[in-house]
């Protein structure tokens, strides 16, 4: 939703920011410490995302930056989450299948919710609409292509859980900037 309101650069820098908010979080949540090198290789991470995406760096006004830095914030506090559950931290020890069994459908609520406010749901039934394709066949062709989407996503969520479960909520966001 934040991408709608800043340009490309500009959201690539912020979510280039993600590792930074992680060690805020781990450190607030878990009392992690690290050391000086880990934070001064946070430097070249930051910095080269940056460099990489130099350009328009614009916003629709406050909010829109606003709602980008919440979001990056987000998903460090999701990723250093994940980690304690998956590792224990947190008086939890569940595997990546338990995990997704418990969130799936709170995250489909949101997703559903979010394509009804955006009105991405509505545009999707008027391209399927618009498809001059019989019934059955564009009924298939739409069942298909969200079953083939479906187990994709289902095997790169268990395939980044079992990642963060091995490593640590910081070498996950760093290996996404």
């Amino acid at each position: 939703m934040s991408l709608y309101h800043v340009s490309v650069p500009l959201h690539q820098v912020i979510r280039g920011t993600v590792p930074l908010f992680t060690v805020l979080v781990s450190k607030m949540i878990f009392q992690t410490r690290y050391s000086v090198s880990v934070y001064l290789s946070l430097v070249p991470v930051v910095l080269g995302v940056t460099l990489t995406t130099y350009g328009d760096y614009a916003a629709d006004g406050i909010f829109g930056l606003l709602l980008t830095v919440f979001g990056a914030f987000l998903a460090a506090t999701k990723t250093v989450a994940t980690n304690g559950i998956l590792s224990g931290n947190l008086q939890l020890k569940l595997s990546a299948l338990d995990l997704l069994y418990q969130m799936s459908p709170l995250v489909f609520i949101q997703t559903v919710v979010c394509a009804l406010v955006k009105g991405e749901l509505f545009a999707a039934v008027d391209y399927v609409q618009a498809v001059s394709l019989d019934g059955p066949v564009r009924l298939l062709l739409l069942v298909g292509g969200l079953a083939v989407n479906a187990v994709l996503a289902f095997l790169l969520n268990v395939a980044s859980f079992n990642a963060n479960k091995k490593t640590s909520a910081l070498a996950m966001t760093v290996a996404v900037a």
